[in-house]
């Protein structure tokens, strides 16, 4: 809680003007920075206060995205799955139950080759990733 007589009261304003490529890095860094504000930011920098930082991991960044891109895939498989099953137990003629077993038989194996699909590529993503 801050009082009447705190320190932290900020009375002063200093204006700095900077070129284009100047403002552009300083956004750039205090963006990576854990700094709330810009202004924050400068503070740290001028009173020469250790700044925090993002690291970011880009190839953990795409082996995450390829793995939720994957992920819809395989819900899409699913629901399409359920789907089927619906419609099979609808079937009371077996002629009828004949055809939907086939195009069950069929959707299984569209499934398994999707899979097969998506343990190549997280073998890919983790072959690069190893190498990285």
């Amino acid at each position: 809680m801050r009082t009447k007589n705190s320190t932290s009261r900020k009375n002063y304003r200093i204006d700095v003007r900077l070129t284009d490529v100047e403002h552009s890095k300083i956004d750039n860094m205090y963006k990576t920075s854990t700094c709330l504000t810009k202004a924050q930011y400068v503070r740290e920098l001028i009173f020469n206060r250790p700044i925090r930082i993002f690291y970011r991991n880009q190839s953990l960044d795409d082996l995450i995205e390829e793995i939720v891109i994957l992920n819809r895939e395989i819900n899409i498989l699913k629901e399409h799955q359920s789907k089927t099953l619906e419609i099979l137990y609808t079937y009371k003629n077996s002629s009828e139950l004949n055809e939907s077993i086939q195009q069950v038989a069929l959707k299984i194996i569209g499934l398994h080759k999707k899979m097969d699909e998506v343990k190549n590529q997280m073998e890919k993503i983790t072959e690069k990733w190893l190498q990285s």
